[in-house]
């Protein structure tokens, strides 16, 4: 098979794309990836240090929704989550959203804000 090697038995590395521009190798999968009993299920991990209503959290939540639509379990981890100001798939129970660290001041005497925001971050990745 084209572009199959020890580390890729199944072609899936190959670079070569199609007229759609996807890869050729991903082309093939369809809307709903690949075959049934191809790959197995995985447990996924998100972290995200603030859990609002922008572009980064938009491309997070867009990735956990997709993860979880092709049958992974899917944990969003995230120190802060507004159930009435956040993407509405966070409360559709497609996945899990669990806060951790959250008693954790955003900053401390107005300042220190990205020292508050790494140590948030370490909360939520050591819970």
């Amino acid at each position: 098979m084209p572009g199959s090697s020890p580390d890729d038995p199944h072609g899936r590395l190959d670079s070569r794309v199609t007229s759609s521009g996807l890869p050729e190798s991903s082309a093939s999968l369809g809307p709903d990836g690949p075959p049934p009993g191809d790959l197995r299920p995985l447990r996924v991990a998100v972290l995200h240090p603030d859990l609002g209503l922008g572009g980064a959290e938009r491309l997070i939540v867009d990735a956990c929704v997709e993860l979880s639509r092709r049958g992974h379990a899917v944990d969003l981890y995230t120190a802060h989550h507004d159930p009435a100001r956040c993407f509405p798939e966070t409360l559709s129970g497609q996945f899990r959203v669990l806060v951790r660290g959250a008693w954790f001041p955003r900053a401390l005497l107005g300042r220190l804000l990205a020292l508050c925001a790494w140590v948030r971050c370490a909360l939520v990745a050591l819970s």
